[in-house]
């Protein structure tokens, strides 16, 4: 089509986009480019905290030593080195090492909801979150045309009462999404959602 001026775009963009994601992450990191502002938005870390001086030293070691691979695209779950490390934080804090074919890094907990909703949601889907809860998660869960329905939070975490009347209310939940689960949420959560499974009002927990 030409390019003229007045151009109406909004048919040209995919249905999705039209979805009630709105500006969200763009808007709270728009405060990093005010030197004047201090926002807590965002999480942003204090940039006196930044590593600058090693991080610099440490390229230029790699550099010395030949080691092209620092500078490279790096394998799609992650850097061999890395992997190693988390894995065995993992099994140190959780009794357990992941196999090799169940550890991802990703860039960020954005990338990592999206290839969720990538692997697991179809449109139409609901899914679960706190209140309040993550931006980017919402913002990541509604590019798939779900549904997204938030449940309270008390002192411990998520509200399974209202989670569990919502299921009885007929609630049918593809995942949950709780970023910070206490203990007892966890197991709350695993014994409702276990017998809402049985009445067929859960279809599956990719829940974090």
């Amino acid at each position: 089509m030409a390019v003229t001026q007045g151009t109406d775009w909004e048919p040209l963009f995919a249905g999705r986009t039209r979805a009630g994601v709105g500006e969200g992450i763009a808007g709270v990191l728009a405060f990093l480019g005010r030197p004047d502002v201090i926002s807590f938005a965002g999480g942003f870390p204090d940039p006196e905290t930044f590593p600058r001086e090693r991080a610099a030293a440490l390229l230029a070691e790699f550099a010395a030593a030949g080691e092209a691979g620092a500078f490279q695209y790096a394998p799609t779950r992650g850097l061999a080195g890395p992997l190693d490390a988390l894995a065995g934080r993992i099994a140190a804090l959780q009794g357990r090492r992941p196999g090799d074919d169940e550890l991802l890094v990703t860039s960020g907990a954005i990338e990592a909801l999206e290839l969720v909703g990538m692997s697991f949601l179809d449109a139409g889907d609901t899914v679960v979150v706190e209140a309040p809860t993550y931006l980017g998660a919402i913002m990541a869960f509604r590019g798939f045309e779900v549904e997204v329905t938030a449940v309270p939070l008390d002192d411990e975490g998520v509200d399974v009462d209202e989670l569990e009347r919502l299921l009885g209310a007929g609630l049918r939940a593809r995942s949950s999404c709780t970023p910070s689960p206490t203990t007892r949420t966890r197991r709350a959560c695993r014994s409702r959602s276990s017998g809402a499974r049985r009445s067929s009002s859960w279809r599956g927990g990719t829940g974090s």
